[in-house]
């Protein structure tokens, strides 16, 4: 974005934090810009459509307050991986909120080689070691794709139950080309990369719910991919998710699409709410006549002894 609308100040805050950031990770290819409000967005693409986003969330005085990593690969499949995601968990380790390692991220490497449990865990392992030496605890989660068999995201949430992994992102971008309105000749022209939005709904669901239930529901799930409109929103909530993340569907609808959302989820918790009110009214009404009629069954089983025994013939 143009910096002609920003202040000295926070150009040199953009500025400060890029050069933070390029130390942090030895990458000198960090780019920095203001989105809206105070959220300050650094970018860093090494190949298309790849890359990771470091969203730093500034105080008034344009001080750090705030960051939430989403960690990606920066090579194409290295052998250094885990090196590569330990060394920049420990650089940004006290500013952060919490940290979502994405093994699903890298659009160029043979997808099925990085969700084994054997490189997930040599991934996690190292993060996990560091952390126990720390004062500050910081959440660690795991982001997978919907292209993943069922037996792996199985695998993943046997992961989540055994380690101290403390939660899901559910789901990344998808592969699958299958269902489209658009022709296969501009798909081919468009090239290879990650689909979100509206056809990523039904498979993001679907996944939060087999975590979900497999998990016992024990674990904290972000829910995110093809949340397009409230319905999307509460269907995925219904599934097991925790949060929610906006993509594609913020892109599409804007802010609007938040209100919405919002607003549509009130409105259920205030039904669902008075149906509860009017059933405990109803069955407070109910009471006194329940409370009589059980009163009165000791009577009546007691007449009808009564009654049985003055028709007794006598012996």
């Amino acid at each position: 974005k143009s910096n002609a609308n920003y202040t000295d100040e926070a150009i040199q805050a953009i500025n400060e934090l890029s050069t933070f950031f390029a130390e942090a990770t030895g990458d000198s290819m960090v780019d920095a810009g203001i989105c809206d409000g105070d959220t300050l967005i650094l970018d860093r693409s090494l190949e298309p459509r790849s890359g990771d986003i470091v969203l730093a969330f500034l105080h008034g005085d344009f001080t750090l307050k705030r960051l939430r990593i989403r960690d990606g690969k920066i090579e194409l499949c290295p052998e250094n991986a885990a090196a590569d995601y330990l060394k920049l968990f420990r650089n940004l380790y006290q500013y952060a909120d919490y940290f979502t390692v994405n093994i699903s991220c890298d659009n160029s490497c043979r997808e099925g080689a990085t969700h084994t449990r054997e490189h997930i865990l040599r991934i996690l392992d190292p993060l996990f070691d560091f952390r126990r030496g720390q004062n500050q605890y910081r959440p660690i989660m795991l982001k997978v794709s919907p292209d993943m068999p069922d037996a792996v995201i199985d695998e993943i949430s046997d992961i989540l139950l055994e380690t101290p992994l403390d939660g899901i992102v559910a789901t990344n971008g998808t592969h699958n080309r299958e269902g489209l309105h658009t022709s296969r000749t501009t798909l081919d022209k468009i090239g290879s990369g990650r689909l979100s939005g509206a056809p990523l709904t039904q498979r993001a669901v679907e996944v939060v719910r087999r975590i979900h239930t497999r998990s016992g529901g024990n674990f904290p799930i972000i829910g995110v991919g093809g949340i397009m409109t409230p319905d999307d929103a509460k269907a995925m909530l219904d599934a097991g998710a925790d949060l929610l993340q906006l993509y594609t569907g913020y892109i599409y609808n804007g802010p609007g699409l938040v209100r919405d959302i919002c607003r549509a989820l009130v409105a259920d918790a205030e039904a669902k709410a008075a149906a509860e009110k009017a059933a405990a009214a109803q069955a407070t009404a109910e009471q006194p006549a329940v409370q009589q009629a059980a009163a009165e069954q000791p009577a009546t089983k007691q007449l009808s002894a009564e009654q049985a025994g003055a028709e007794q013939p006598e012996s």
